[in-house]
C-alpha cells in the first residue's frame, strides 16, 4: 500500500485553483473561494500549509485542511494551525491512513496544532494520538424564535426526509401565527435601544479598533481589524440562491456553498457615541450565530436584545451562542423563544505550548476556525 502526501502552501494556491485535474475530480479537495481565503489570510506566510492531499498510489484518498493563526499566551505571541477540515474516502476507511495524515500534518507544523470543532470519530483519532489538552468546554445554548421541524427532523433522522413537505407546511402555519409575537418582542426592544446608534460595519475603524483590543486583554485569540475585515470579504461559504443548480454542490464534503450566507459586523453606542458593544453574526440559512461579542460590564442585557431584534428581522429561526451572560439573558427572556436547549462545546490544542492553565483564557464561538464554517 503506497500512501504519499502532497503539501499545499500558500504561495502553491494561485497554481492549484487552475488544476484542472483537481476541479474534474469525483470529490473536491477545497473549493476555490475557500483556497483564495486562505490564499489572503492576514496571519499566513507564504510557505504556511493550507492543505495536505493524501494519496493512495495514484489516487487522491483524502485531505486535511488547516488555518494558521495566531495565540496569545502570556506575553508570548505564538502560531497555530486550526484544522478546519478532514476528510477520508470510505474506501480508505480502517487502514490508519487518517492517523497518518494527522500524524504528517503534526509534524509538518512543527506540533502547533489547534482543533475548535470535531467529530466524535476524529476525536478518538485526536485522543488516541496523545498530543492534544482539552482547552476549557464552552457553554452556551441554541434557542429556536421560530419553528423549524422541516429542516430539524429529516437532519435528525433519514426516515424523516419523505415527510419534509409536511413538516415545513406545519413550520410554515406555525410561523405566521408566531410572526405577530415576534413583532411585539421586537416593538418591545426596541424602545430599550432608544438613544443608542447602531452600525453594520464593512471595515473596522479606528475607535472601533481601540474598544477590541481594550476588550481581549484575557483572550486567547485576539482579533484585530485585519480579521475581521478579513472574515467579511474572504467568505469560505459562497451565497447561492440558485443553489441546486451549482455544479460542484455536491461535491465537497463541508459547506462550501449556502442558499443564505452572510456575515456581520455591528458597532453600538450610546447617546454619548462611546461604543458600548460589538457583534460578529454569522447567517447561514436560518441560523444565526454569535461569532464574537464584545460589550461594557452590564450591557449584555442590551446585547441580547440586538441578536434577537437582528435575528427577527433577517427571519432567522435559530440562534446560537457561547457567551454565558447572553445565554442567561435568551434564557430568561421567554417571550422571544420557542426553545432553550444547552449546548456545549469542546476545543483541543496541542501540548507542545506546554502545561497552560486555559481556564483563565478567554475563547469565544468564532475564534478557531468557527467564524468561516
Amino acid at each position: 500500500m503506497n500512501v504519499h502526501f502532497r503539501e499545499i502552501r500558500k504561495s502553491d494556491i494561485p497554481e492549484i485553483i487552475n488544476e484542472e485535474s483537481l476541479w474534474d475530480h469525483s470529490f473536491l479537495i477545497a473549493t476555490k473561494h475557500r483556497l483564495l481565503a486562505h490564499y489572503n489570510n492576514p496571519k499566513a506566510s507564504s510557505d504556511d500549509l493550507v492543505l495536505l492531499i493524501g494519496y493512495l498510489d495514484s489516487e487522491i484518498i483524502g485531505y486535511m485542511g488547516i488555518m494558521m493563526d495566531h495565540i496569545h499566551i502570556g506575553s508570548e505571541i505564538q502560531k497555530i494551525g486550526w484544522l478546519s477540515t478532514w476528510w477520508l474516502h470510505p474506501n480508505a476507511a480502517g487502514k490508519g491512513i487518517g492517523s497518518a495524515m494527522l500524524k504528517k500534518m503534526y509534524a509538518l507544523n512543527n506540533g502547533k496544532i489547534g482543533v475548535s470543532q470535531f467529530t466524535p470519530s476524529a476525536k478518538r483519532v485526536y485522543d488516541k494520538s496523545d498530543n492534544f489538552y482539552y482547552l476549557k468546554k464552552l457553554e452556551g445554548c441554541k434557542v429556536d424564535i421560530k419553528l423549524n421541524l422541516g429542516y430539524l427532523l429529516p437532519e435528525y433522522h433519514k426516515s424523516f426526509k419523505k415527510f419534509a413537505f409536511v413538516f415545513k407546511t406545519f413550520d410554515a402555519i406555525f410561523n405566521s401565527i408566531n410572526e405577530l409575537k415576534l413583532k411585539l418582542v421586537y416593538i418591545h426592544y426596541k424602545k430599550s435601544l432608544n438613544g443608542l446608534s447602531i452600525d453594520y460595519l464593512s471595515c473596522i475603524d479606528k475607535k472601533t479598533e481601540r474598544f477590541l483590543k481594550r476588550k481581549q486583554n484575557r483572550n486567547l485569540t485576539r482579533r484585530d481589524a485585519d480579521f475581521f475585515q478579513f472574515i467579511k470579504t474572504y467568505q469560505w461559504i459562497e451565497e447561492s440562491p440558485l443553489l441546486e443548480f451549482v455544479k460542484n454542490e455536491k461535491k465537497y464534503a463541508f459547506s462550501g456553498y449556502s442558499k443564505d450566507f452572510n456575515i456581520y459586523l455591528i458597532k453600538i453606542e450610546n447617546e454619548k457615541s462611546e461604543i458600548i458593544g460589538f457583534i460578529s453574526l454569522l447567517k447561514k440559512e436560518h441560523e444565526l450565530k454569535v461569532l464574537q461579542v464584545f460589550y461594557e460590564k452590564e450591557e449584555h442585557l442590551l446585547m441580547t436584545k440586538t441578536i434577537i431584534m437582528h435575528g427577527i428581522a433577517i427571519n432567522a429561526r435559530t440562534i446560537i451562542t457561547y457567551d454565558q451572560n447572553i445565554t442567561n439573558e435568551l434564557k430568561r427572556l421567554k417571550m422571544a423563544r420557542i426553545r432553550f436547549k444547552k449546548k456545549e462545546r469542546a476545543s483541543m490544542i496541542s501540548k507542545i505550548y506546554g502545561e497552560v492553565n486555559y481556564e483563565k483564557y478567554d475563547f469565544q464561538y468564532g475564534d478557531g476556525d468557527c467564524s468561516f464554517a
